[in-house]
């Protein structure tokens, strides 16, 4: 007699799929380990010159003595620049001169730097909205268009230009796709 086969077991919450957000988190992580890797590289590969001589990086020079403090100031500059954010990806406006009733973006705590952000429309490159900063563990909502759109669906991309604390701009910055949708 066969045994018949085990009914499929149902989907665990780990199992049901990936979240916006968790795919932003992701590919966040990920270009900032890709960064570090390349940086690692740059900073360890060996000198041109057969000897003692190593390659100089602007007024750097790495050798036996100090490429150990490089490694771990590289890593410092990795963990401050990364990044998360909580965000809605699809943002809703009654008409071109309302606020969303759904936008949010947000700076977690757990972020090093305050940051400003622009949505861009895709297919015109216009930028549509620049936010003031967002300092860290802040949230914005109800978001007003700097222009005003006619009723449609528009793909946007919100690119984040993150600032240090003399507001000097942050060598990490990213990018997001975002849909508009203006009612009326």
């Amino acid at each position: 007699m066969e045994k018949p086969e085990p009914a499929p077991s149902p989907p665990t919450p780990s199992t049901k799929g990936l979240t916006t957000k968790r795919i932003v988190l992701i590919l966040g992580a990920l270009a900032i380990v890709c960064a570090a890797v390349v940086a690692v590289i740059v900073l360890t590969r060996p000198a041109a010159d057969i000897g003692e001589e190593r390659t100089p990086l602007g007024n750097l020079v790495i050798d036996d003595n100090n490429i150990e403090q490089i490694q771990r100031d590289v890593e410092e500059k990795v963990a401050r620049g990364m990044f998360r954010t909580y965000m809605t990806t699809t943002w809703t406006f009654p008409d071109g001169k309302s606020a969303s009733s759904d936008a949010v973006m947000g700076n977690s705590d757990a972020n090093a730097y305050p940051f400003w952000f622009e949505v861009t429309l895709n297919d015109t490159d216009e930028v549509v909205y620049t936010s003031s900063l967002l300092p860290v563990g802040s949230v914005m909502k109800e978001i007003i268009l700097d222009k005003d759109l006619e009723a449609g669906t528009y793909g946007a991309i919100l690119t984040i230009y993150m600032v240090d604390e003399n507001n000097e701009p942050v060598e990490s910055n990213m990018g997001f796709m975002l849909t508009l949708t203006v009612q009326q």
